[in-house]
């Protein structure tokens, strides 16, 4: 009996602790990882987030938005993007949403204006005016009259470190304003694509701090007034801005034909350039089909290259600009990185092939070659002085392609091309420090296959790219292949 009722009392208690158990309030252990990770593992798992993600990654809970929010390296990061709905998946900015970004206490540092089809409103304002922005772009904005323009201006004027104007269009240019003495004190980079007339003229003639600079122009309409008067106060505009600033070293120069015959037919300007260049990139004129319209300037271009030639390292060239440029760049300048975007000599005859004169080159290492089939020829001889490449991106690589490239190159490693059509030469030790091919397709899976059986013989061999690789299966299905062995 008494067993029996301690058995009772046991089943009682049991069941009592187990009752008290299941009734309390069951808590989850937290799997965030703002909680879970140190700081700085988070930080390097957020470096990885677009800018414009860590805006919206913020207002997850208050953890990440407190988290991020004292984060130096996130708040650097964090770019704001403000534009028209009918363009992209961002809102129109309200007052609200103004206010909300002014508080708190962060500290934005970049910001893009995009498309805003009505005039800056009280939140654009306010938001610009708040903080003290680092980067600002504005694109595809048109202000209503010049005040308008310099009001904006003023307000990121003080700060401001990069700023891109893409875009930016003036609607009445017919009355004039006072002088404007912006001085741009932090100013290093700046973009000027396809703006206004007075854009470039006018707000940054002092500036003299630059560093990076962009340039790209357009035609002007063709019913538009005046537009010889616009043209030559545009390219007086460039001029001061590149006789202004000594500290360029990274220059963009994508501007229309005009521009460029008007701006390199001084020879005085060019004279009085002070910057040593590392980097340029060139685009949108080129030589003229009759040689005798520019020569000047593409002789006067050659000059100006002459005077970079002792720092300038990277050149991009977006059009044939004659063979005088390219025999200089090839056989007298010291560039490590060589673009052409855009092989189309005048004719592509015989002749203009022969009158090339390339000399050896033992400095290129990296060289991109841009032409259709019809302009190989070229390409060609250009492989063929080059020694040291280690780099060769091009449209098209067949035999004679392939042998001029491993006749003095046997430390090439990258080879990129759009089209592949000739098989690897029967002695691959010529190209045994070959790790990487990127080939968009190919002319034939027997190509294909010696290509990837390569991979058995080069020990440096990383990877191969082959987009066309749904083409290949079907053709060895077809020949009665097995894809997948290779």
């Amino acid at each position: 009996m008494e067993t029996l009722e301690l058995k009772e009392c046991i089943e009682t208690d049991f069941i009592d602790k187990v009752v008290e158990v299941v009734s309390k309030p069951f808590k989850k252990k937290s799997m965030d990882i703002v909680n879970l990770l140190p700081p700085k593992i988070v930080n390097h798992i957020f470096s990885y987030c677009k800018p414009t993600d860590l805006l919206t990654m913020s207002l997850i809970n208050r953890k990440w938005y407190r988290f991020i929010g004292k984060s130096p390296s996130c708040m650097d990061r964090i770019k704001i993007v403000i534009s028209e709905p009918r363009i992209g998946c961002f809102q129109l900015l309200t007052n609200l949403d103004a206010i909300i970004l002014t508080q708190h206490g962060r500290n934005y540092k970049h910001i893009q204006l995009t498309s805003l089809e009505r005039q800056f409103l009280f939140q654009h304002k306010l938001l610009l005016a708040t903080f003290q922005w680092e980067t600002v772009s504005l694109n595809n904005h048109t202000f209503r009259n010049k005040i308008d323009f310099v009001n904006f201006l003023g307000m990121i004027e003080p700060f401001v470190e990069t700023l891109t104007l893409r875009g930016v269009k003036i609607a009445k240019t017919n009355y004039q304003i006072s002088p404007t003495n912006f001085q741009f004190p932090l100013l290093e980079k700046l973009n000027l694509i396809n703006c206004s007339t007075y854009v470039y003229s006018e707000p940054f003639k002092y500036v003299t701090t630059l560093k990076c600079l962009n340039i790209q122009t357009d035609a002007f309409p063709t019913h538009q007034a005046h537009v010889g008067d616009e043209l030559t106060e545009r390219v007086k505009a460039l001029q001061t801005i590149l006789l202004n600033n000594v500290y360029i070293y990274y220059l963009e120069l994508f501007i229309h034909q005009k521009d460029f015959d008007a701006m390199f037919m001084d020879q005085r300007f060019l004279n009085r350039i002070r910057f040593n260049l590392q980097w340029l990139s060139v685009g949108k004129f080129k030589q003229k089909d009759n040689e005798d319209i520019n020569v000047v300037q593409i002789n006067n271009f050659v000059d100006f290259l002459k005077s970079q030639m002792h720092s300038l390292s990277i050149l991009y060239l977006d059009n044939w600009l004659g063979n005088a440029t390219l025999e200089y760049a090839i056989n007298d300048m010291q560039l490590t990185n060589f673009t052409i975007a855009n092989i189309e000599p005048l004719g592509m005859h015989d002749e203009s092939i022969a009158n090339l004169n390339l000399f050896s080159n033992d400095t290129i290492e990296n060289l991109t070659l841009w032409s259709s089939s019809r302009h190989q020829a070229v390409a060609e001889e250009i492989v063929k002085v080059c020694r040291v490449l280690r780099v060769l991106e091009t449209r098209t690589i067949n035999q004679s392609m392939l042998e001029a490239l491993i006749e003095n190159n046997e430390d090439i490693q990258i080879i990129i091309c759009d089209f592949f059509s000739a098989y690897l030469p029967p002695h691959r030790e010529v190209m045994r420090n070959l790790r990487m091919m990127k080939i968009n397709i190919a002319c034939d899976s027997d190509v294909f296959r010696d290509i990837i059986g390569i991979k058995n013989f080069y020990t440096n061999f990383e990877m191969i790219f082959l987009r066309a690789a749904k083409d290949l299966r079907r053709r060895c299905a077809l020949n009665g292949v097995n894809f997948f062995r290779y």
